[in-house]
């Protein structure tokens, strides 16, 4: 069964790297996390993939290697979005509250992008150890980056 992700990103060879989740909504916590990436991938909303982002309003949920378990897991890395999105939201002229999911997703999937074609370093937020030390910007250095495609 073909499931729909938001974003999708892949690597130089064309392997499905990482899927994202995005969710207009602000103040969560990491166990919300745990139960939505639990959630979804009970109901079998994502296929295999090393990397999986769930992205909101305020916070990413990153986790690796752990796609497919049923279990309610902690996110490997917990990130502050907003050093992130800031830029990004900023070129809108909106504020982040007033934005539609939709264009969250554009947001989101644009960052993914200047980092998959390494455009500089001004899309890599302060604490930017996460990429390195999971072993994402590797995976998906010089691939592609997709929305609302059927994995």
């Amino acid at each position: 069964m073909r499931q729909i992700a938001d974003i999708t990103a892949y690597s130089p060879d064309g392997k499905l790297a990482l899927i994202v989740e995005v969710k207009k909504k602000a103040g969560t916590s990491v166990r919300w996390a745990a139960m939505m990436r639990r959630n979804l991938a009970a109901h079998g909303q994502f296929s295999e993939a090393p990397f999986f982002l769930l992205a909101v309003l305020d916070r990413f949920y990153f986790w690796k290697d752990k796609t497919s378990s049923l279990e309610p897991l902690e996110p490997d890395f917990v990130l502050e979005a907003e050093p992130i999105l800031r830029p990004y939201i900023e070129k809108t002229g909106f504020e982040a509250n007033g934005l539609a999911e939709s264009s969250l997703e554009l947001i989101i999937a644009s960052w993914l992008s200047e980092i998959v074609q390494e455009n500089g370093h001004d899309c890599f937020a302060p604490d930017s150890n996460w990429l390195w030390n999971s072993g994402f910007l590797d995976a998906i250095r010089g691939g592609k980056v997709e929305r609302e495609y059927a994995v």
